[in-house]
């Protein structure tokens, strides 16, 4: 769970951060807390992990299979509060009709001997999406855009079971740590929505007039006005969330918390393409039509929003966009044809993979894209977006394997090594190159040449795990500037951990870069399938 602190830091309470360290809030545990070591139904509790100014979230274990739960309770402070402890009761009731994947799990729910509620929910590792982008300041647009995918599902589900979160904010958005490094997006704080008092908000000596149930900064219309809420409200702040994923800021900033109130109320939400240079034109409609003031002009649901959205990642997966990588260039007064500019995918390239006779075949597409894990400058040496690749004359032909890269007999520093696709395939990984600076399309392509056959005999290997029969897995993998791959991992939902994805993994690990200057850069590698009905060799 989350819950905002008085000073407005934000809590991830049912969860313990990747660092291990509490999550804190001013206030801490009530002193002499007799819960640490008590017994709890089954659960022994271990200790505080997370505390704001409404509640307090300890650790436990079950006593005998020893499984780490969370237990979340009000503070005692509270325990007499009718509208908290009704708050409280709602949002177990309401995560006790959910089952998703994308939502926080409750177990159990109890008394404690002094009166007070407590839930017992499932123990999550990672950190909040407000946590990441307090770090990175936004994300890569693959990755904005299927943690995107993976909020609309959860709130779809929600919805369908007559649940409105009211409160979506990258606080309440906490990225679960999978295998392999992955992370997903689970939904949290069902139901508890922090009272904020608008006069205590803008003058601390003021009495409160009013209450507010959610966040400012991510409010829709019809709740600042106090409006009664449905499904679209939840869409209003789910666009919010979706543009500052894209644009590191959420559409509207003021000084005061009227101020804000009334730019969601009358204030035009500006272009996500006002902000950052190369938005697809389709996703800066999406956002768009979730950021209507009126509710009846957004999309009807999540699955409404979800569809374009899901079209606009297969379609930047399959074609292995080189904007997949990195964050999309801040908008600055350069010519279209400057870094920072978008431009047109790179064509990929196909190999036909034969399974069995009269079966179908496997396309692997193989698509690149760059980011880099610290924040780019305007003038940064790391391209915003990847230069095209090669043209149509080095596209492999089908079921050839291509191979390493043939250097010229006289080094040349600006000279671009070719491809032999009928040579024999070389063992070696490593592909030395004499060029300097930011890797290209083409470095990245020359250095997965020698795993090309790998890759194909893992998608034959392990065709039971795919998930469709036409569709992209991407694995993201992280190049120090040795050129050498640091770590990787499996950014497709679903993949992580299965023998297909750890296939894919130990194959990209291989890959040898040249040396380049970024430190920790990330690459978003897209392989592209879809079964054919054929013959081995068609």
């Amino acid at each position: 769970m989350s819950e905002q602190g008085p000073d407005g830091e934000e809590l991830s309470a049912t969860l313990l951060s990747d660092s291990g360290g509490k999550a804190k809030a001013p206030g801490g545990p009530p002193p002499n807390d007799p819960l640490p070591g008590s017994i709890l139904g089954d659960y022994v509790v271990e200790q505080a992990v997370a505390w704001g100014g409404m509640g307090i979230v300890y650790r436990a274990a079950h006593r005998v299979l020893g499984r780490k739960v969370a237990v979340k309770v009000l503070r005692p402070t509270h325990a007499n509060d009718p509208e908290l402890t009704h708050r409280f009761l709602k949002e177990a009731q309401a995560l006790s009709s959910l089952r998703h994947r994308g939502i926080v799990d409750i177990i159990n729910f109890g008394d404690l001997p002094d009166g007070r509620q407590y839930m017992v929910m499932e123990l999550l590792e990672g950190e909040s999406l407000e946590a990441t982008l307090k770090k990175v300041g936004r994300l890569p647009l693959l990755e904005a855009l299927t943690l995107a995918d993976q909020i609309l599902d959860a709130l779809s589900a929600a919805h369908s079971a007559g649940v409105v979160h009211r409160d979506l904010k990258p606080g309440n958005v906490f990225l679960v740590e999978e295998n392999q490094g992955a992370r997903y997006a689970k939904l949290v704080d069902f139901g508890l929505a922090r009272m904020a008092p608008l006069d205590a908000l803008n003058n601390p000596n003021g009495r409160a007039s009013m209450a507010l149930v959610g966040t400012p900064l991510y409010l829709a219309p019809e709740q600042a006005t106090g409006q009664a809420t449905t499904p679209r409200t939840d869409l209003y702040s789910f666009g919010v969330v979706l543009f500052e994923l894209v644009s590191g800021k959420p559409p509207f900033s003021a000084f005061s918390v009227v101020e804000l109130l009334n730019a969601h109320i009358s204030k035009p939400a500006p272009r996500l393409s006002s902000r950052v240079e190369g938005v697809p034109p389709e996703l800066d409609a999406l956002v768009a039509s979730l950021l209507e003031k009126l509710p009846e002009h957004r999309p009807a649901s999540a699955e409404e929003a979800r569809a374009p959205l899901r079209q606009l990642l297969h379609r930047l997966q399959y074609e292995g966009a080189s904007v997949l990588g990195g964050p999309l260039a801040p908008l600055r007064a350069t010519p279209p044809s400057s870094p920072g500019a978008y431009r047109s995918p790179a064509r990929t390239r196909s190999y036909k993979v034969p399974i069995a006779v009269g079966a179908f075949v496997l396309a692997a597409l193989g698509g690149w894209a760059l980011s880099s894990r610290r924040s780019q400058p305007a003038n940064d040496e790391v391209p915003a977006v990847v230069p095209a690749g090669p043209g149509p004359e080095q596209v492999v032909p089908a079921v050839v394997v291509p191979t390493p890269p043939v250097l010229p007999a006289t080094p040349d520093a600006g000279a671009e090594a070719e491809v032999d696709a009928g040579a024999a395939v070389s063992p070696v990984t490593k592909v030395p190159r004499a060029r300097t600076g930011p890797l290209t399309q083409q470095d990245i392509r020359a250095a997965e040449a020698p795993i090309a056959g790998r890759i194909k005999r893992c998608l034959e290997k392990h065709r039971a795990d795919l998930p469709g029969a036409k569709g992209t897995l991407v694995v993201k993998v992280v190049v120090s500037q040795e050129g050498a791959v640091t770590s990787a991992a499996a950014v497709t939902a679903g993949l992580d951990g299965t023998a297909l994805g750890s296939c894919l993994i130990t194959e990209v690990k291989t890959l040898r870069f040249r040396k380049q200057p970024v430190a920790d850069l990330v690459i978003n590698l897209p392989f592209g399938y879809e079964a054919v009905e054929g013959a081995p060799g068609q």
